[in-house]
């Protein structure tokens, strides 16, 4: 856009420059070049705040889906890796096999959001299954614990503020890069 506005104006130069005085084509060109620094400043500051360039959203779709890809592919490889480690960092408690068992086949589908993810080349359906898996994660999950619904578990501070951020701002920038 930017550049068809400024090759329009060139050409006008240009076109008047053929056609007018001397006088008058110094006067034109000064206040095409004029316009040409506030379209600059305009474009620049558009591009500043807030990418309203490309429709307002604060953070593309596709940097949201690979921020949660990234969550979902890291939360898959320590379910798999270090199941207790997770369980003592965020509860006060200790782990068992039984819990050990349950988290690490819980892997599989972190995996899996993370495997299609990245395979898929329909923006649309990654955002949606992003966003929808981000919120559920977030839920049913740190949110879940936090709010000891029912369950009155043990939760460890401050480490489990971290999954309880991760998964608010990622919910959060969802929501924003849905907004075109």
């Amino acid at each position: 856009m930017k550049s068809i506005f400024v090759l329009s104006l060139l050409f006008l130069s240009t076109f008047a420059a053929a056609s007018r005085p001397a006088a008058f084509v110094q006067s034109h060109a000064a206040t095409t070049i004029s316009k040409m620094k506030e379209v600059d400043v305009e474009m620049m500051a558009v591009e500043r705040v807030g990418n309203i360039g490309r429709g307002g959203a604060l953070i593309t779709k596709e940097q949201f889906v690979m921020a949660d890809l990234a969550v979902n592919l890291l939360y898959g490889i320590q379910m798999l890796l270090i199941p207790t480690k997770i369980v003592t960092d965020h509860f006060n408690a200790d782990s068992n096999k039984f819990m050990n068992f349950w988290i690490r086949g819980g892997s599989v589908g972190f995996f899996a959001i993370a495997y299609v993810l990245h395979k898929s080349t329909d923006i649309d359906l990654k955002y949606k299954l992003a966003l929808g898996t981000a919120v559920a994660t977030g839920v049913l999950y740190p949110w879940n614990a936090k709010l000891n619904t029912g369950l009155s578990l043990p939760v460890k501070y401050p480490m489990h503020y971290v999954p309880e951020a991760v998964f608010i701002l990622l919910t959060i920038a969802g929501i924003a890069s849905g907004m075109e």
